[in-house]
């Protein structure tokens, strides 16, 4: 994570957990959107938890290891990524991305976080 990262400072905070073993710290944080796998058909979606660097997303049907998954989240826009984990309905991937677009990413996720602090509603 880069040190110019506010989210990433921000989540210092929250101290390291004995199971967290990413490298980058995911968040609780339910976004609604849609995703679409290779097959080019779009399913509903929500995510489960985000970093700068992957998401779980609860959706179905699930993709197969190493897919190509796109996403289009409310308040984080286009994601890209690979399914690196899997389950009966909800997958993890990592992004593929610029490390301009990460930085944005990165970014959007510190605002809802603020946002949600003050008391205000994350995307439902």
């Amino acid at each position: 994570m880069s040190s110019s990262s506010s989210f990433g400072r921000r989540l210092e905070a929250f101290g390291p957990s004995a199971a967290e073993r990413r490298r980058h710290i995911r968040v609780p944080l339910a976004l609604r959107g849609r995703f679409m796998l290779e097959g080019g058909r779009e399913y509903a979606c929500v995510t489960r938890d985000v970093s700068r660097m992957g998401m779980a997303i609860q959706g179905a049907p699930v993709g197969a290891m190493g897919e190509r998954v796109i996403a289009y989240l409310e308040e984080l826009g286009r994601i890209e990524g690979r399914i690196v984990r899997r389950s009966e309905d909800w997958f993890a991937i990592e992004l593929v991305a610029t490390p301009q677009k990460l930085e944005r990413i990165d970014e959007k996720i510190g605002a809802i976080l603020r946002r949600t602090a003050r008391g205000g509603e994350a995307a439902e």
